[in-house]
């Protein structure tokens, strides 16, 4: 909570998601051994914050932020041993596409799960680079800044104000 304060403190984007991962970086240094989420519904460890996935989100008065957080299940949290830290160096990424055969989901199951859909669009309706010189476009009037420009509404609404008789104006008339 803290971190958001600090954030909200500085007046861009750029700045509050360098102050951000500089923030989470020196927390991943200062983490105990044993820190855990309590909302999670399994016994866990935080292993580490990844300082380089933070986002800074929009917002004009605060600075809310999304993190990650590592954990590694354990099956309870009082009696396992903490965690060896690794490096982060010697930490690898992986993507979600790598753990699919894990999942009992084979390569003919993924590939037969998708299907193509025919191009329905008429290419002879499409715009051609000629279609451009047929183009009409109408250049906007060149309003002054002068007494004569009162709009026409604003002289109905002098007028109105003189005559005290209420203006009835049809629908078709709009």
């Amino acid at each position: 909570m803290a971190i958001g304060k600090r954030l909200a403190t500085l007046p861009t984007k750029e700045q509050k998601t360098q102050r951000l991962i500089s923030e989470l970086s020196l927390l991943n240094h200062k983490l105990p051994a044993r820190v855990w989420l309590p909302t999670a519904g399994f016994d866990h460890h935080v292993v580490r914050v990844p300082h380089t996935q933070a986002v800074v989100l929009n917002s004009k008065d605060k600075a809310p932020y999304l993190i990650y957080v590592e954990v590694l299940e354990c099956e309870n949290f009082d009696t396992t041993s903490v965690p060896a830290r690794i490096p982060e160096n010697r930490i690898r990424s992986t993507r979600s596409v790598e753990n699919l055969p894990e999942c009992g989901i084979t390569h003919e199951q993924r590939a037969g799960s998708f299907s193509t859909v025919p191009n329905y669009d008429n290419d002879d309706e499409a715009w051609s680079v000629d279609d451009i010189g047929e183009l009409q476009v109408e250049l906007p009037e060149v309003h002054t800044n002068s007494c004569d420009n009162i709009s026409q509404f604003s002289v109905d609404s002098i007028t109105s104000q003189e005559s005290k008789e209420p203006v009835f104006i049809a629908a078709g008339d709009i």
